[in-house]
């Protein structure tokens, strides 16, 4: 048992001498894909991200493993005017949501040139931490109304599991990548209705 233990500590060390940490940050658009019988509807929200990654090499060459964690804010608008008579009503309304994102990814990369090529996939955990809805009429009527997308009242799921892809390429420590993120959960927590959301990020890093 103990030279289990010594063997297993050693490999630990080993590879956390070979691991580098990455902040990165960048832009994100989410798809949210919603389906109801059959009515299918969509709507996009925009935002960025920011965090940091802890890269571990594995015992087979060009193979590494990244668990990381990042911030995530997300928003979007949309607005109509209805008129008639000579009058007019505007109403508009604006989501906004943040996340705390948990990926475990795994990365491949092969030197090209001055730099390395690099893909990476794996599983990515979202957890909404804040998320509103809120509505602003003006005209006839005026006003405002806040929705808690996440409250106790709410059927929208804070929980979801994405399966992430996505490649890059890295420059004396310095990457850029574009990925690709799944949304596996139906989000709704009625029986009626299927949501799902997709991620598309693109941004930069630094590894140290």
């Amino acid at each position: 048992m103990k030279k289990i233990i010594m063997t297993a500590a050693s490999l630990l060390i080993a590879a956390m001498a070979f691991a580098q940490v990455q902040v990165g940050a960048g832009y994100l658009q989410q798809s949210n894909e919603s389906k109801s019988g059959d009515n299918t509807s969509n709507s996009k929200l925009n935002g960025a991200y920011v965090g940091a990654s802890y890269n571990v090499a594995l015992p087979v060459a060009g193979l590494s493993v990244a668990p990381g964690i990042y911030y995530s804010f997300l928003t979007g608008s949309s607005s109509s005017t209805l008129s008639a008579l000579g009058l007019s009503q505007t109403t508009t309304g604006t989501t906004t949501e943040q996340y705390i994102n948990v990926p475990v990814l795994f990365n491949y990369g092969a030197e090209v040139g001055p730099g390395k090529v690099y893909c990476y996939l794996g599983p990515t955990v979202s957890y909404a931490i804040a998320g509103q809805y809120k509505v602003e009429g003006s005209g006839v009527v005026s006003g405002t109304s806040t929705t808690d997308l996440f409250g106790d009242d709410s059927n929208y799921n804070p929980l979801d599991v994405k399966a992430s892809i996505g490649v890059g390429f890295k420059y004396n420590g310095l990457a850029l990548n574009v990925g690709f993120d799944w949304g596996l959960l139906d989000r709704n927590t009625t029986d009626d209705t299927t949501l799902k959301t997709n991620l598309i990020h693109v941004g930069v890093g630094y590894s140290f």
